[in-house]
C-alpha cells in the first residue's frame, strides 16, 4: 500500500512540475508574440501614414523565438520596378529597425541585430477592375533567400510571371546610393 501511495505521489509531483514548466514557457511565448504584435501594429500605422500603404496580412516564423516577421502590403497605384524597389527596401529596413529598437523583444530574437534577411515585406497591386491593363505594372514583389523577385501579369485573370529578380544588397545600394 505504501508503494502505491509513493508512486501516486511521484506521478502527481511530476504532473505538477510539467504543468508549471509549461505555464512558464507559455507565458514567455505570449510575451514575445505580444511584442511582435506591437511592432507590426506600429509598422502598419507608420507605413500607412508615411507611404499610403495598407497592410493586409502579417505573420512570421516564431516557434520558440522570433526567427522572422512578415508583412504584406497593398500598393495603392500602378508602378514600375524602380518605385517598387524603393518601397520594398525602405519598408524592409524600417521593419528591421523597429524590431531592433524594441528593447523588450531582444531576448526573444533568433539573432540581434535583427536584419533585413529576417523580415519579409511583400507588395501586391490589386487592380481596380477586370479590364485594367497591367502589362507594364508590377503586380507582386516578394523577397526570398536574399533576393527580391518582381512579378507582373497582363490582366487581372492572368497568372503572375517573374519579370526580374535581384540580390537584396544590390537593391539596397540602388535605393540608398551606397
Amino acid at each position: 500500500m505504501a508503494f502505491i501511495a509513493r508512486a501516486l505521489a511521484k506521478i502527481v509531483l511530476i504532473f505538477f512540475l510539467v504543468s508549471c514548466s509549461h505555464e512558464v514557457k507559455r507565458s514567455e511565448g505570449e510575451d514575445y508574440v505580444k511584442y511582435v504584435d506591437e511592432i507590426v501594429y506600429n509598422f502598419r500605422k507608420k507605413i500607412r501614414r508615411e507611404k499610403g500603404l495598407v497592410a493586409y496580412g502579417d505573420g512570421g516564423s516564431m516557434p520558440t523565438d522570433v526567427e522572422s516577421i512578415s508583412v504584406s502590403l497593398h500598393l495603392p497605384r500602378k508602378m514600375g520596378i524602380e518605385e517598387a524597389r524603393k518601397i520594398e527596401v525602405e519598408a524592409t529596413e524600417e521593419l528591421a529597425n523597429m524590431v531592433n529598437e524594441h528593447k523588450l523583444i531582444r531576448p526573444f530574437l533568433r539573432n540581434f541585430p535583427f536584419d533585413s534577411r529576417r523580415t519579409e515585406v511583400s507588395l501586391s497591386y490589386f487592380p481596380k477592375s477586370y479590364s485594367e491593363d497591367l502589362s507594364s505594372t508590377i503586380s507582386f514583389v516578394h523577397p526570398a533567400k536574399g533576393r527580391i523577385f518582381y512579378y507582373s501579369r497582363e490582366s487581372p485573370e492572368a497568372k503572375l510571371k517573374l519579370i526580374f529578380s535581384e540580390p537584396y544588397e544590390e537593391a539596397y545600394k540602388i535605393v540608398y546610393g551606397e
